[in-house]
Order: C-alpha cells, then sequence, then structure tokens
C-alpha cells in the first residue's frame, strides 16, 4: 500500500486558501446582515445626509485623520528601531504611514503593506519589509487590546462587562509587575528592549491617540440631531474595528458596519450609515490617495540603487587610514573599491578576485547590515 504524504509547501498552501475562504465568508456573512440593517434606509435621504454635514465638519474631520495617521507612522518608527535598520525617523514615519493607508483600504494588510514598504525602498529586501509589517502589525494589535481592556472598564455599557473588564485590567498590571521584580522583564528586554515599560508605555499612548483621533473623525461627521456620548461611539468603534481586522476585509467593510450598528441599537441608522460613508470618504479614500501620490514619488526619486561598487572618495582614503589595517590602503592603488550602500549609509571595503566580490574587515562606516546581501548577489 501506498501512501501520499503532502509537503509542508502544500500544507501552507492550503492553509492560506482555507484563511482566505474563512474570511471572505465572513465578510459576505456580515455584508448580508448589513443589507438587513439598512434595507428601510432610503439611498436619497442617505445622500442628504452626506451633504447636511457642513464644510467645518469636514474639515475637522481632516484635522484628526492627519493627527491619527501620525500617530500610526510611530509604529514603523519603533519597528525599525528594533530591527535596527538605521533608517531615518522621517523616512520610517513617512513610508509607514503610506503603507497603512494603502494597507488598510486594499486589504490584507500585512501584505499590501510589506510590499509597499518593499517598493518604497524602505527596506532592503521584501523579507525585512515583511518583518516590518508583521512587527508594526503586532504593536497596534497589543496596543489595540489594552486600549479596548481601558475604554471597556471605563465606558462599556452593561455593567457585568465593565467589571470583567476592570478585572481582567488588573491582572494584567500585577502580571507585568510581578514579571518586572522577578527579572524575566528585564531578561526579556534585552533582546527585545520594545518590551520594555517606557515602550510599552509609547504604544499603548499611540494607539490611544490613533483610535482616539479616528473616533473623533468619525463623531465629528455624526449630525447634530445625533445624540451619542463620545465614549461610547469610541467604545463601539474600537470593537467594529477589530471586527474589521479579523475579516481581513478591504477597510473592514462589513463587518465594520455591522458591528458598529449593533453596538448602537438606539440610533437611527441612516444619519450614523451617512456619517460612516463620510468617514470612509475622509479617512480611507484621501489618505490612500496621498499615500499613492507619496508612493509613485519615493519609485521616481528613489533611483540611486540598493547597493553600488564604487572608486573611494577622499573621505573613504582617510577612514581606511585611520583603520590600522593596511589591506584597506588597497583602496589608494585602484586595487579594492567601496561598497556603499543606500539605505543606512553603511561602506565597506571590498576587492574583486575572478570569481568573487571579497568584503574587507569591518565597515568605513557603520550603518545597514544590508551590504552583505551583495556579495551573495
Amino acid at each position: 500500500m501506498f501512501h501520499c504524504r503532502k509537503s509542508p509547501e502544500a500544507e501552507v498552501a492550503l492553509r492560506r486558501w482555507l484563511g482566505r475562504l474563512v474570511s471572505a465568508g465572513l465578510v459576505g456573512v456580515c455584508l448580508y446582515v448589513l443589507s438587513q440593517q439598512v434595507k428601510d434606509v432610503d439611498l436619497q435621504t442617505l445622500w442628504r445626509s452626506t451633504q447636511t454635514v457642513p464644510s467645518g465638519a469636514w474639515a475637522l474631520a481632516l484635522v484628526f485623520t492627519a493627527i491619527s495617521f501620525r500617530a500610526v507612522a510611530g509604529y514603523d518608527v519603533m519597528a525599525h528601531r528594533q530591527l535596527g535598520t538605521k533608517l531615518s525617523s522621517g523616512l520610517a514615519r513617512r513610508s509607514g504611514a503610506a503603507a497603512v493607508a494603502l494597507g488598510q483600504t486594499l486589504g490584507a494588510g500585512l501584505v499590501t503593506g510589506a510590499i509597499a514598504r518593499w517598493k518604497m525602498r524602505t527596506a532592503p529586501t521584501l523579507l525585512a519589509a515583511s518583518q516590518i509589517s508583521a512587527l508594526v502589525a503586532t504593536l497596534f494589535i497589543g496596543g489595540w487590546a489594552v486600549v479596548l481592556i481601558c475604554a471597556l472598564a471605563l465606558w462599556a455599557p452593561l455593567p457585568e462587562l465593565r467589571n470583567a473588564a476592570q478585572l481582567a485590567l488588573a491582572v494584567c498590571v500585577i502580571a507585568y509587575l510581578f514579571l518586572h521584580r522577578t527579572g524575566f522583564v528585564a531578561r526579556l528586554t534585552e533582546r527585545w528592549p520594545l518590551l520594555a515599560g517606557r515602550n510599552l508605555a509609547a504604544v499603548i499612548a499611540l494607539t490611544a491617540i490613533d483610535t482616539g483621533a479616528a473616533a473623533a473623525a468619525l463623531y465629528i461627521l455624526l449630525p447634530p440631531d445625533v445624540a451619542l456620548p463620545f465614549p461610547t461611539l469610541f467604545t463601539a468603534y474600537l470593537l467594529a474595528l477589530g471586527a474589521g481586522l479579523i475579516s481581513n476585509a478591504p477597510g473592514g467593510v462589513g463587518p465594520f458596519e455591522v458591528t458598529l450598528f449593533w453596538l448602537l441599537p438606539d440610533q437611527d441608522l441612516a444619519p450614523v450609515l451617512a456619517a460612516v460613508v463620510a468617514f470612509r470618504v475622509i479617512y480611507y479614500a484621501v489618505p490612500s490617495l496621498f499615500a499613492l501620490v507619496y508612493a509613485a514619488w519615493r519609485l521616481r526619486t528613489a533611483t540611486t540603487p540598493r547597493h553600488r561598487i564604487m572608486a573611494p572618495t577622499p573621505l573613504d582614503l582617510r577612514l581606511g587610514r585611520s583603520a590600522m589595517r593596511s589591506e584597506t590602503l588597497l583602496m589608494s592603488n585602484g586595487q579594492a573599491e567601496v561598497l556603499s550602500c543606500a539605505i543606512g549609509g553603511a561602506r565597506r571595503v571590498v576587492a574583486r578576485t575572478s570569481s568573487r566580490l571579497v568584503a574587507l574587515f569591518d565597515p568605513l562606516r557603520s550603518g545597514s547590515s544590508c551590504t552583505l546581501a551583495t556579495l551573495s548577489a
């Protein structure tokens, strides 16, 4: 009897397709439920409700959107620091905000965000861009969970839910203090500095600003006659955002609206739906357009190769003489060149043989380790 065993690649592909089918099924169910929720909403009434949003509200919603994406950009800065890419904070912020804007609009944020970061040349390889994208997603999900627990502990509509959230928050704080006292956190932060207390506080603060500003943009777009306290909307927005993230749908369309309307049963759906439509224009469409323009600009202007081999500059020669290694002096007579990395600014002395490129010792100028990738290329 012969047995056919699936290869690991086939199993991974099967799990990936099953995940996509489950996600598509969830989105389909949510869209059907959403159609039933809004079946009594007249489209003309919805359009009129959107048109009644004053220009000042649109402008203020744009301001809150900018604040939210400014906080979003901080995740990329922390991720680059953790991974030691040596990328400047300004470039990390701009590329991170653009990648998030494209990822949340196109869906499959991990994949689209990684491709966007790689194409904008903020990571030397697609694998490195995927690591940054995954770390950014992990930071956001962790911060979102903490902010959600805090919001439920303060403003949950049901006393039982509020008490459970307060208990969960207390357990998390006590567990962290206990692990910190035993030295476990200190040992862990030696490998992962992001787990240090100040960095965790920074992640939670960034998430609170990000989600709070996004919820404020939605709140501003609600008609004045909708009597809805901001804490209630903020808590509902956090839960709806989580549903959208789980679905992995573009913009969370379907699960986000279903969850939001389900959590706001006492509100008239027409004005709330009109505010959600306006919010999707302000928070999704507008940032994605800016992100496309920025990504196109980066693709056009970032023409410098990620790695290039060049003749040594006068500064390289001075650095070589101060290195106290006679081999670096090969640059002076043309027997050695310099391998330059466009990302991070690292430079190495290299020498060519008949079939190899050899790097000599440490970099002349420290920076990103991406110069090593050229040796195999």
